[in-house]
């Protein structure tokens, strides 16, 4: 199960960096500032090539992805319903529970197989310093989770 979080975590991490870089990376309407995600693409010292087939892939990924997430907020919606319903029907919340979790597992698939492709197009030298970028990105997350963490005797608001 560690190792299933981890590939998750990783996943994530990926997918936010890129597609954070790459959503940034549009200018005209809807995204004046230009590219401020540059940084990544950078550090790793993608070809246009590249950039273009890791584009491609987001592009064909873009519309199933979009539907996944829209369906996953719904059924969140669905949860938080059934959770207050009165009186309480735990069948119910676990059912619905249950259907979200299916959607974000089929969520993570995507995002791992999509990532699984970008991982083919990169050189050995730029999954070593992606993997770089995935560890110093865990330490700032884990560093932010202890400077926000609630202090005993404090209370979560």
């Amino acid at each position: 199960m560690k190792i299933g979080k981890s590939l998750a975590l990783s996943a994530l991490i990926i997918v936010g960096l890129l597609t954070g870089a790459r959503a940034q990376s549009q200018t005209g309407p809807g995204h004046p500032r230009g590219f401020h995600g540059t940084r990544l693409f950078e550090n790793l010292q993608l070809t246009n090539e590249q950039k273009a087939t890791i584009d491609g892939l987001f592009a064909a990924n873009r519309e199933n992805a979009l539907s996944l997430r829209q369906r996953v907020q719904e059924q969140r919606q669905l949860l938080r319903n059934a959770a207050q319903t009165q009186p309480f029907d735990e069948a119910a919340v676990r059912f619905q529970a249950q259907e979200l979790a299916k959607l974000q597992s089929e969520m993570m698939v995507q995002r791992a197989a999509v990532m699984n492709q970008i991982s083919g197009i990169l050189t050995t030298e730029q999954k070593a310093k992606l993997q770089d970028l995935r560890e110093q990105r865990k330490a700032r997350f884990q560093e932010w989770r202890e400077r926000h963490r609630p202090q005993p005797g404090q209370q979560q608001g």
